[in-house]
């Protein structure tokens, strides 16, 4: 079992960054908020990886990618990075901004269908974003969306905010017959391990929002085969089939991103 290094309220990465609290963790590392101690305090996200004897190389090589890739992109509905560095005691780590409001996946239940539109269009503009340097984010879902301001005003002024592109490539760089992403989310045609492309990412924030608006996976499986198998019988569930109150606008949305 790999190593893992759980860090502290008030600890110290790499003599700058102060520990205030986990955001979040999972099989690589942690998120924390931090205090920037040589910026007047400035408070950050944090995400630390595993010590260095133990951290896999290609999850050190997605942190170095995903912070090269959103220096330079730069845009409101895309989390800004402030830097990479490798910490202490062998943590690679990376710094972005800390966006105040929850992941998507956290707030789905509690989120209008008809305020889903302020989501869209702010998660599409990040994408075309993305899309025109010619990258693909592979791996768009709730938990992979923040909603900057969800609790203080009403959709028309909360961020989304496009996070985590640590499995993203140049369109046309990733090898064929690699699969990356979340199964759940997947198009069809990266399932069967073709060329990712913008439609792919498109794909899947339909499936993405059909998700949070509906409340049901249509693709409910962890396995790429067996969710090839579903969609090789039939189309995706239109929104009035799963949530019959949802508006009819938002269902022509989101069966376009599906179509």
């Amino acid at each position: 079992m790999r190593a893992k290094i759980e860090l502290s309220p008030c600890d110290l990465v790499d003599g700058r960054y102060r520990i205030l609290r986990v955001l979040g963790s999972g099989g690589a590392g942690a998120v924390y908020a931090a205090t920037d101690e040589s910026d007047g305090a400035a408070t950050v996200a944090i995400k630390v990886l595993g010590s260095g004897d133990d951290l896999d190389e290609e999850q050190r090589s997605g942190l170095e990618l995903e912070f090269s890739l959103l220096a330079r992109l730069g845009h409101p509905n895309i989390v800004s990075a402030l830097g990479i560095g490798v910490a202490e005691r062998g943590q690679t780590y990376l710094v972005e901004e800390l966006v105040e409001g929850p992941t998507l996946e956290a707030v789905r239940q509690t989120i209008e269908p008809a305020d889903y539109f302020w989501i869209a269009h702010g998660i599409l503009e990040g994408l075309a974003h993305v899309h025109r340097r010619g990258w693909v984010h592979h791996d768009i879902k709730p938990a992979n969306i923040l909603v900057a301001g969800s609790g203080d005003g009403p959709p028309s002024t909360w961020t989304p905010k496009l996070a985590d592109l640590g499995v993203a490539s140049l369109r046309g760089s990733d090898p064929e017959g690699r699969v990356s992403g979340t199964v759940p989310f997947l198009s069809p045609e990266r399932l069967v391990g073709q060329l990712a492309d913008p439609r792919s990412d498109v794909w899947a924030l339909g499936m993405t929002l059909l998700y949070c608006v509906s409340g049901t996976l249509p693709v409910d499986v962890d396995s790429v085969r067996a969710a090839a198998r579903i969609l090789s019988h039939g189309r995706v569930p239109a929104l009035r089939d799963l949530r019959s109150d949802a508006p009819a606008e938002l269902e022509v949305v989101i069966g376009r991103m599906l179509a």
